[in-house]
């Protein structure tokens, strides 16, 4: 029997279960994967209404990260809402230590769906970043963020020159 691959999740909690950690671990297991989760973010909200953002320190995401790769082999990892770019810089530095051949998925969530921003783009960050990930996963208003000072169409053509890009929906 093959092993199912173990995928970990860096994401915040929604305690209503339609995005973050439990939503991708419901994913991961339709999948036949083995979901592994790292929390980002304690989010106060349901299915419609977002009230606050309570972000866990960086500290305590590197320390679950670091015995989830000491115990489990993990090849994959898709990253969602993290405080700011510095922190997702450092996450990403982490996994990279840990497996420098993991595939790491970023899904750049920059608002909730009732609008709620969660943090400003530094395009040079973001540049870095960029050339340490395998994937990036924005959708249509996201990617029009990212760089701003660019069209969309320059901004896909920037990110593709610098890793994978899939283009979501609005």
């Amino acid at each position: 029997m093959k092993k199912r691959p173990n995928i970990l999740t860096i994401a915040g909690l929604d305690p209503s279960n339609g995005a973050g950690l439990t939503a991708d671990v419901k994913t991961f297991e339709i999948l036949k994967c083995y979901g592994l989760s790292v929390c980002t973010a304690n989010t106060i909200q349901n299915d419609i209404d977002f009230k606050a953002c309570y972000w866990t320190p960086i500290k305590v995401i590197l320390e679950q990260i670091e015995v989830l790769f000491n115990r489990f082999e993990i090849e994959y990892v898709k990253i969602g809402i993290v405080e700011k770019w510095e922190v997702l810089s450092v996450i990403i530095d982490c996994l990279l230590k840990l497996n420098p051949k993991v595939k790491i998925v970023l899904d750049p969530i920059l608002k909730s769906s009732s609008s709620f921003k969660f943090h400003s783009t530094s395009t040079d960050l973001l540049d870095k970043i960029l050339s340490k990930i395998y994937l990036i996963t924005p959708n249509y208003n996201e990617i029009s963020e990212l760089y701003p000072e660019k069209n969309i169409e320059e901004t896909v053509k920037y990110i593709s020159s610098r890793t994978n890009l899939f283009l979501k929906g609005g």
